[in-house]
């Protein structure tokens, strides 16, 4: 006599195993409708704000001019926090060299004081990932203010995605 092989698994647990793996793969690959508050980075941004407001209050203690910057959204305009400027001049947005101000692609004049929420047009659209630096210059807008040492008063800042 012959007699009929069984299968190892029943044919009714493989179909229950493969849709219980579709829905499994579905629900990993699938996004969440609500962005998700990641504490960890809301602390080190706050960590990174308050770093950068101590190096303004130290420029201006140095030099009397400084410049506040957060990081900013995609697009053809940034705004600065606060500047502060011993004397008629420029807060000048320059594109990235090789770790160190590029080209101007944005400014503004200023009269001597403090300014805050500073809107500057670019000349061209900045993209996310991309660093720029806001820099205090002199009346021409290529020639930056410097400290006693000679470093240019500025604060870099990171281009992100809306």
């Amino acid at each position: 006599m012959f007699f009929k092989k069984q299968p190892i698994i029943p044919l009714t647990w493989t179909l229950w195993l493969g849709v219980i793996a579709i829905a499994i793969i579905g629900i990993l690959l699938s996004q969440p409708s609500v962005p998700i508050s990641d504490p960890t980075k809301d602390a080190l941004d706050e960590t990174q704000w308050q770093l950068r407001e101590d190096h303004y209050a130290s420029m201006i203690t140095q030099t009397r001019s400084g410049v506040l910057m957060a990081d900013q959204p995609e697009g053809q305009e940034v705004t600065v926090a606060s500047v502060t400027i011993s004397q008629t001049g420029f807060i000048a947005i320059f594109d990235n060299d090789d770790g160190a101000p590029g080209k101007l692609i944005g400014s503004a004049a200023l009269k001597e004081g403090l300014h805050e929420d500073v809107s500057i047009s670019l000349q061209r659209k900045v993209f996310a990932g991309e660093v720029c630096y806001a820099v205090v210059t002199t009346s021409n807008e290529e020639i930056p203010l410097t400290d006693a040492e000679g470093v240019w008063i500025l604060m870099s800042f990171l281009i992100q995605e809306e």
